[in-house]
């Protein structure tokens, strides 16, 4: 063990014993021993800490840090990732767990083997609780990819697919000299992925299923419509990654001003329409409409709109019935009838 690098698994936590244990538990079944598990708990109220306590005291490798008040998500695992030691790491969301139990083995075994590689991914297991729903998030993507390619072409499905959530090792040093961490970023994780595309290489294990992703529904209107409030932290940002991204790679200056829009224009895409199923579409665009970001860059605004005009909340069925848990829907030549269930 003591020849093997360490590797740090952050685990943000609040009020979710149940979904915590397991993911304990995915981390702990790996074949992969020389880890530290640091879990920071944003003031639980649910005896997440007498569970915690009674880990900690089994295994020394797990570091329970319990906050005095409730800080907010972001802050809860930015402060946290300053507490890791290892020279590999990975953040795990409390409700996320890994289905692989040699991820970890053979993550570290790649960038052992080469020191360009700065983030090592694998195929995703996607459920959503409401709904039951499970599908894998994978498409064609390449083996290994540079990470200029991976920036340029970042989630275009085509070897080049979003990496969901935190669900891939990195290099610790590479993920220092983004300072993602120190910002407490909405969205972290895909800043993080961008960043770090700058500093290094990407590789897929294409053939191993390395973890399951959950979503969930509750929460979400207060998520997204503080996400778009504070959307025009991006413009900030848009420069900023443009500037290192152009300092790193002058050969593609044209090609970076316009994939970078597009990268942006795709995230405030995606919260505009989860925002327009919470207060609607006509709110939404009001809402958006208004933020210095779409003023500012127009290939991101026509594209948050030319993507969103014609999508949303539009749905043409000639028949047909849907039923979920609380309504049975029919719909009749692009009609929808509404039937509570009892």
């Amino acid at each position: 063990m003591n020849n093997t690098p360490l590797v740090s698994v952050l685990i943000p936590t609040y009020n979710r014993k149940e979904m915590l244990k397991r993911a304990l538990d995915s981390v702990l079944q790996q074949t992969y021993q020389n880890i530290e598990i640091y879990v920071s708990d944003n003031a639980s109220t649910d005896n997440t800490i007498e569970l915690m306590y009674e880990y900690s005291n089994k295994d020394k490798r797990i570091i329970y840090s319990i906050r005095e008040k409730n800080m907010g998500p972001m802050y809860n695992g930015s402060e946290a990732y300053n507490h890791l030691k290892g020279k590999y790491a990975i953040i795990l969301c409390d409700d996320d767990y890994f289905l692989s139990n040699t991820f970890f083995e053979n993550a570290v075994k790649v960038m052992e083997e080469n020191e360009n590689i700065v983030i090592v991914r694998g195929i995703v297991k996607c459920f959503n609780e409401t709904n039951n729903n499970i599908f894998i998030d994978i498409y064609n993507s390449k083996e290994y990819i540079k990470g200029i390619d991976y920036l340029l072409n970042y989630a275009n499905h085509k070897g080049y697919d979003n990496i969901t959530s935190f669900f891939a090792m990195f290099r610790k040093s590479a993920a220092d000299k983004t300072q993602v961490f120190q910002r407490a970023l909405p969205s972290g994780d895909t800043w993080l992925w961008l960043y770090l595309f700058l500093y290094g290489d990407v590789y897929f294990l294409s053939n191993e299923i390395i973890g399951c992703y959950v979503t969930h529904n509750f929460e979400r209107d207060s998520i997204n419509v503080d996400t778009i409030s504070n959307i025009d932290y991006m413009a900030e940002l848009i420069v900023e990654l443009k500037s290192k991204a152009k300092q790193f790679y002058p050969n593609y200056k044209k090609e970076i001003d316009i994939k970078i829009d597009n990268i942006f224009a795709e995230i405030i895409v995606w919260h505009t329409a989860q925002l327009c199923n919470v207060i609607g579409k006509r709110k939404s665009f009001s809402i958006i409409k208004k933020k210095e970001i779409i003023k500012k860059y127009p290939r991101i605004k026509s594209k948050v709109f030319g993507s969103l005009s014609f999508s949303i909340p539009f749905k043409f069925i000639l028949f047909g019935i849907e039923i979920d848990e609380k309504f049975i829907q029919l719909f009749f030549f692009g009609i929808k009838i509404n039937i509570k269930r009892n």
